[in-house]
């Protein structure tokens, strides 16, 4: 057996030095080799993995301070070790993950008071172990270390408003670990109103926050219950104080003033909302939260109807519903009560235009300050429904059962396709994450095996029948309480009943195994060809169907329809392609969107309500 030795793999990695004549006589004494195995050159150690680290230069450092460590492989679920060597010893260090994949390493408290203020220098390891795959690497360190640092105020912001956060420009700021650096603030405020009040005195000290990496900015936040909530302005002067482990240094003092204002609203972030979507206000002075106090609207002005058949309404004083978010953020959603014919006059029942002006107030205690008003044209959007679509884990697996496990994403495309095709023409839309722009949305999951133990296809367990979509927020998932206990959502594997060969149920058809039995024999891959591509659409469009329309259906119920209950309460009379109809009257031709007349839909009744409680403009 050939074995290539240490020194035929240098010759071989040398031979790109030599020169073309060299080259052909090295080819020549090392032609045996061609016919040795791969298998025989040394391979990488198993469970190895590679990790490379960029040298680190931490800067200014201090005790407790982070540095950034980059690199490769710091895979994000591996546990991480981070070795610092300095004059022989090894220290352990803390670290923590960063969003963007890099790590952040602490230098240690202890450590830092004990050593020289001076640069140093050393070599940074990190260990990654991921289940039995292990892997290391090491880098050259550096830093300049100091145990204290003298802060220096430059200027503060010339306004402050309550709760919100105004930049201090200085240098030498203590960044988080380090210590806190503090704003020491003395002098007297005057109220703005009434005129002639009396200044009160001030001495407040505020650690500041939100430090630069520079050192050479961070934030302060006035305090409501230090300052109160009336405007004014402040005269007097200012220092830092940075409290780091080792001692507490204090700068210079330096003469400050700035005002203090009232809440104002500065923007809105869009141009129009619909009922349950948020609406983020911009501005500063809000108060709420841990600070105390809370921050209401008020809107001053009128609403025009599109629908010219409907009256225009008019408020001296509407109250909003504000959700503070930060001193500078304020949310708010329409959530109306509908009346019978599912509109109403309170704000976003209706769609149209709302004109006027809109401003904030604040109260703490027996003190309300009323900020300007804001000229606003908002545009009040039909009803729009948002579902959120959660796959459940058990989801996914069970598709193996119908050979389609590896297909799973074009699976769930299917689906989506099929209820956005049901719901063309109506406000609905279907997402595949929680949304973060609609404070009200549905929420219905597609699991696996029915948790009802009945083998349902899909159940709507909210409660009642919501006949004007009152509830945007619907929850199909899950247990409820009020329906009995039973579990909501759409289940997958209650499909595989639709066998033939399987059981007796009535709806069980051959054509159901003709589609799937060749899967379920032999699962779909990625990139099938030929005739296997064929049959894997052909079972990916039927199973998207089977879901879809179901998911479809139980939407339908939480959208309050049948309109006209035929079968029972909750489903139509039996009728050719209605959605809405009972199970036992949707065979699996048209479950499975292979009736040659077309797929199922809904009556003219249930589409002109959808189209009334959802309509598109």
């Amino acid at each position: 057996m050939c074995a290539v030795t240490p020194r035929a793999l240098s010759a071989l990695s040398a031979l790109s030095a030599l020169s073309a004549l060299s080259a052909l006589s090295a080819l020549s004494a090392l032609s045996a080799l061609s016919a040795c195995a791969v298998s025989e050159l040394p391979a990488p150690p198993l469970g190895a993995l590679l990790v490379t680290l960029e040298p680190v230069d931490a800067g200014l450092l201090l005790p407790g301070g982070y540095f950034e460590v980059r690199g490769d492989g710091l895979l994000e679920r591996a546990a991480l070790r981070v070795t610092l060597t300095l004059n022989g010893a090894d220290h352990a260090l803390e670290a923590r993950r960063r969003p963007d994949g890099a790590l952040e390493a602490r230098w240690p408290i202890p450590l830092g008071l004990s050593s020289p203020q001076a640069p140093v220098e050393g070599v940074l390891a990190v260990e990654v172990t991921l289940d039995e795959a292990r892997g290391a690497a090491s880098a050259p360190w550096r830093a300049d270390l100091a145990r204290e640092l003298a802060p220096q105020l430059d200027a503060l912001s010339p306004s402050a408003a309550p709760q919100t956060p105004r930049p201090v420009s200085a240098q030498r700021l203590l960044r988080e670990g380090e210590g806190q650096t503090l704003l020491t603030l003395r002098g007297a405020f005057t109220p703005s109103a009434p005129p002639g009040a009396a200044p009160r005195p001030v001495e407040l000290a505020v650690p500041l926050r939100d430090v630069t990496a520079s050192r050479a900015r961070g934030d302060w936040v006035a305090a409501p219950r230090d300052w109160g909530l009336a405007p004014g302005r402040f005269e007097g002067d200012a220092q830092l104080t940075n409290e780091g482990h080792a001692a507490a240094v204090v700068g210079a003092r330096v003469p400050v003033s700035f005002s203090y204002a009232p809440p104002s609203i500065s923007a809105l972030s869009a141009p129009g909302v619909s009922r349950g979507e948020l609406l983020l206000l911009s501005g500063e002075g809000f108060v709420g939260g841990e600070g105390g106090g809370f921050t209401t609207l008020t809107f001053r002005g009128r609403f025009e109807p599109y629908n010219p058949l409907e009256e225009p309404l008019s408020w001296d004083a509407l109250s909003l519903p504000a959700e503070w978010r930060s001193g500078e953020t304020l949310a708010l959603f329409l959530s109306p009560q509908l009346d019978d014919s599912c509109g109403g006059d309170e704000l976003g029942a209706r769609a149209g235009v709302l004109s006027g002006e809109l401003w904030a107030t604040t109260a703490l205690g027996q003190e309300a300050v009323e900020g300007p008003a804001r000229p606003v044209e908002l545009e009040i959007k039909p009803t729009r429904q948002v579902v959120y679509l959660e796959l459940l884990p058990s989801f996914v697996d069970s598709l193996r059962l119908f050979g389609l496990r590896n297909v799973s994403a074009q699976v769930v495309d299917a689906i989506i396709a099929v209820v956005e095709r049901d719901y063309a023409g109506v406000n609905l839309e279907l997402r595949r994450e929680p949304p973060a722009d609609f404070a009200l949305f549905s929420t219905v999951q597609l699991g696996g095996p029915d948790p009802n133990a009945q083998d349902l296809f899909g159940l709507d367990n909210t409660t009642g029948l919501d006949t004007c979509n009152q509830r945007l927020n619907d929850n199909l998932a899950g247990r409820n309480a009020d329906s009995g206990d039973t579990y909501g959502g759409v289940f997958v594997e209650s499909f595989l009943n639709l066998s033939a060969r399987r059981g007796d149920n009535p709806l069980a058809d051959p054509l159901f195994d003709e589609i799937f039995d060749p899967l379920i024999a032999q699962p779909a891959r990625l990139g099938e060809e030929g005739a296997r591509a064929a049959q894997v659409a052909r079972a990916v469009s039927a199973l998207g169907n089977l879901v879809g329309s179901t998911l479809s259906h139980e939407l339908g119920h939480s959208l309050g329809l049948p309109m006209y209950p035929g079968c029972g309460q909750y489903h139509t009379a039996p009728g050719e392609l209605q959605l809405m109809d009972c199970g036992q009257d949707r065979p699996f031709l048209e479950r499975a969107g292979l009736d040659p007349r077309g797929f199922a839909t809904w009556t003219p009744e249930d589409r002109q309500h959808l189209e009334k409680i959802l309509p598109l403009r």
